[in-house]
């Protein structure tokens, strides 16, 4: 569950930094399909990291064992508790303006 959870929110970063690079610094041009190409690329993109991840760590579950996999899967626990944070904190911040 952590690791679907964790790559969940790599695929939304990936959409949200698609869109950032396409909006550029003038919000009041509105482009919606070029926003929506740009945040499937941005997803798109995610996905090959986080399949290029995936065959790592399931080459070093191979290599090593089960103590190395606990050790990835208690990391990723780590990081979907920091960045599940962040994401939380940035969606309260951009509900509230």
């Amino acid at each position: 569950m952590t690791l679907i959870v964790l790559g969940l929110l790599v695929a939304i970063d990936g959409a949200l930094c698609g869109f950032r690079a396409a909006a550029g610094r003038n919000p009041r041009i509105f482009l919606w399909r070029y926003y929506q190409r740009s945040m499937l690329r941005g997803v798109r993109f995610a996905l090959v990291v986080i399949a290029l991840f995936l065959a790592i760590g399931l080459g070093l579950r191979a290599a090593g064992g089960d103590a190395t996999w606990a050790s990835l899967l208690a990391t990723a626990a780590w990081m979907v508790r920091c960045y599940g944070l962040f994401a939380a904190i940035v969606v309260v911040a951009l509900a509230s303006t």
